[in-house]
């Protein structure tokens, strides 16, 4: 059983256990298939990369991580011999990011995992609900933070 919501049970609290719960049911799955290594952090790379590779900063850019991140993801799946650096064949200065042929497996695996954890999503919550989360958290994702100060700010003219 998950974490559950305290009395506070805010927006943010119910996003963050949600997300948690739905890694864990996807790490879950993958481990079953013998990819123990991977952590939840390792599929903003492998569900965002191809059969030809990508460049770390677009990776990067596509998962919405920094550089550094994404350069510690690569560094640790190239560890465990699921990712491999190249030279890009269109740029020598740059290296692409490739899946190795163990690599390939686990992104089908993760691609499935993922797949069966929204089928159970359905099935709990009904099409209609699931297609209205899904919107939902879209359109939240979408919006932009508006800089507006709190009503207790104070404003300090000199």
């Amino acid at each position: 059983m998950g974490p559950r919501p305290t009395r506070r049970g805010d927006l943010a609290e119910h996003l963050s256990i949600a997300a948690r719960t739905v890694d864990d049911q996807v790490q879950s799955r993958l481990y079953r298939l013998g990819h123990d290594a991977i952590r939840p952090g390792h599929l903003a790379l492998l569900l965002n990369l191809d059969r030809s590779g990508g460049r770390g900063a677009d990776l990067a850019r596509q998962a919405g991580m920094t550089k550094q991140s994404m350069g510690e993801l690569v560094r640790d799946l190239e560890a465990h011999d699921y990712v491999e650096r190249r030279p890009d064949p269109r740029d020598g200065r740059a290296r692409l990011v490739q899946p190795t042929g163990r690599g390939l497996m686990l992104i089908a695996h993760a691609r499935q995992a993922v797949g069966e954890v929204e089928a159970d999503a359905v099935r709990r919550l009904g099409p209609k609900r699931f297609a209205e989360l899904r919107r939902a958290l879209i359109v939240l994702a979408e919006s932009e933070a508006t800089p507006d100060p709190p009503s207790s700010a104070v404003t300090v003219r000199r």
